[in-house]
């Protein structure tokens, strides 16, 4: 999923003062459910969230559930995903 701004994105607002409080709990959520492989932050006014979804139907409903697309702070679209090459190393998650 990749989230860009929406109509209701503020623009020139810092994205951790544009109300994404649900968005992070929903996010948050979906990650303690083991549905997260990575997401987070992509440049000043998005996002990506690679998930593990049964098919686009189920990865399309993450999307439109996601409070922040209901609320219109971003719109998200939904591609397929296919790794062609995996790294040996873990990822690790930055300091929020």
């Amino acid at each position: 999923i990749v989230y860009r701004a929406g109509p209701a994105w503020k623009p020139g607002v810092l994205m951790k003062e544009q109300g994404l409080r649900d968005h992070f709990y929903y996010v948050k959520a979906l990650h303690e459910r083991g549905d997260i492989v990575y997401a987070g932050a992509m440049g000043p006014d998005g996002g990506l969230m690679i998930l593990h979804a049964a098919d686009q139907a189920a990865a399309e409903a993450v999307a439109a559930n996601d409070p922040a697309v209901k609320a219109g702070i971003f719109l998200a679209d939904v591609r397929h995903y296919t790794p062609r090459f995996v790294g040996t190393g873990a990822a690790t998650a930055a300091n929020p």
